[in-house]
């Protein structure tokens, strides 16, 4: 077949030339033949020197998918020569393009036309390989289709899938992700646990989980059963004793998945075929199994709760005794308590005890978890002097007055009488 040259703005391309097979085989062969399926003359992007964005350029294929030229810095490839295979990377950007292009047959998602789809899908891998520009040529072009704007939407949105700014799970990969699940976990009985933690999985039918950070950590199915194998769109739990957890401690979560994963092969001329360097090189998407994964921190923080002490009534004991209301203590949520002992340094008084209201009323139980603060309540029974009333002491306070009265009168008298005595002698 007659070798063509690319013009216009492909020798603005300064990369090594690639084709790119949308037929994504697993196992991809060692060699390839590509074959030739027409030829694209569909332009309407025009350079002001009068090329075309591509020229006419033949479609090759291969096992029955479209073939992309990435530069043309080398030789349009001609069918009927043997391509190897001598490379292979990873590239999700490369992926993203090819799987939300134009992918063979009927279908022509973007604008309804296979060739025009095929034609942007072309330009958004040059854009790719270039960084996004192709040059004023490209930039300044007539482009009565609005085809240039699908080529940058479909290259922008590559970049940021392989910059991982935009989610995006391959039709053909196995992916694993989380949706922004809670993180922190709670007290439950004797174990700190997470909310059900259910991770979207495609393409494999199950996903496994693994745990450190934290001793006695445990992956738990919705259950309760300890697991570490689960099926795709069922959750998980995990859950960590409360003696593992002082202050904050953190759990790491791994989940992986093995399944295909899209990734790129390179081919390139067999050596045998003449000036075999001159062509362009050939990317077939291809898949091979491999195990993928995600990770999750979780955290755990002790829970604390606290025991007040207070006395009530009039009778407040004297700090200097040697059992004094007690101080404020914290605990460990769910701890089992034992109250304090009763007091009983106050002279002539009985402690009554500790009670749970103000009012003396409801005792606290020995042994009991503390799964919130609390507050116990004392007081001192003291005896008291007990005042007569008004009323019924009223009588003798009246004759008390009298005999004092009559005492007084009478002293007045003696002393009186005894002046006079006197005076007569």
């Amino acid at each position: 077949m007659k070798k063509k040259k690319m013009i216009g703005l492909l020798g603005l391309f300064l990369l090594g030339v690639y084709f790119i097979n949308l037929g994504i085989t697993k196992a991809s062969p060692d060699s390839i033949v590509p074959s030739v399926e027409g030829t694209l003359n569909y332009l309407t992007i025009v350079d002001s020197g009068g090329g075309t964005l591509g020229g006419a350029w033949d479609k090759l294929n291969y096992n029955g998918s479209p073939l992309y030229c990435v530069d043309n810095s080398k030789s349009w490839p001609i069918s009927g020569i043997t391509y190897n295979k001598t490379e292979s990377k990873d590239d999700k950007g490369l992926v993203y393009i090819l799987e939300n292009g134009y992918t063979g047959g009927s279908s022509a998602p973007m604008t309804g036309d296979v060739d025009k789809d095929r034609y942007i899908t072309q330009g958004a891998i040059w854009l790719y390989y270039n960084n996004g520009s192709l040059g004023n040529s490209f930039d300044n072009a007539d482009d009565p289709d609005g085809l240039k704007t699908h080529m940058r939407r479909l290259y922008s949105d590559a970049v940021a899938v392989k910059n991982g700014t935009k989610s995006y799970a391959s039709t053909t990969s196995v992916s694993v992700s989380f949706d922004s699940p809670n993180t922190k976990m709670t007290l439950s009985g004797e174990n700190y646990t997470s909310e059900v933690i259910t991770p979207t999985v495609t393409k494999a039918s199950n996903y496994t989980v693994t745990v450190s950070g934290a001793a006695g950590a445990k992956v738990l199915d919705v259950s309760g059963a300890e697991k570490s194998t689960f099926a795709s769109g069922s959750g998980f739990v995990v859950s960590v004793p409360k003696a593992s957890v002082t202050d904050t401690s953190s759990v790491d979560v791994t989940v992986s998945a093995t399944g295909d994963v899209s990734y790129v092969n390179i081919y390139t001329p067999d050596p045998s075929v003449a000036n075999s360097t001159n062509y362009q090189k050939i990317l077939i998407v291809d898949t091979k199994e491999t195990t993928v994964s995600e990770s999750l921190a979780l955290s755990a923080t002790a829970e604390k709760v606290c025991v007040n002490y207070v006395i009530v009534g009039d009778v407040i004991p004297d700090p200097k005794l040697t059992d004094p209301t007690p101080d404020s203590s914290c605990y460990d949520k769910g701890h089992n308590y034992d109250q304090e002992k009763k007091l009983t340094t106050r002279t002539n008084c009985t402690f009554k005890g500790w009670n749970l209201t103000r009012d003396l009323t409801g005792e606290w139980v020995d042994g009991t978890a503390l799964n919130e603060d609390l507050t116990l309540y004392g007081a001192w029974d003291c005896p008291t002097v007990t005042v007569p009333s008004t009323a019924s002491s009223t009588p003798l306070i009246i004759l008390g007055v009298g005999l004092v009265s009559i005492s007084a009168g009478t002293m007045f008298y003696l002393v009186k009488e005894k002046k006079s005595l006197k005076n007569n002698k």
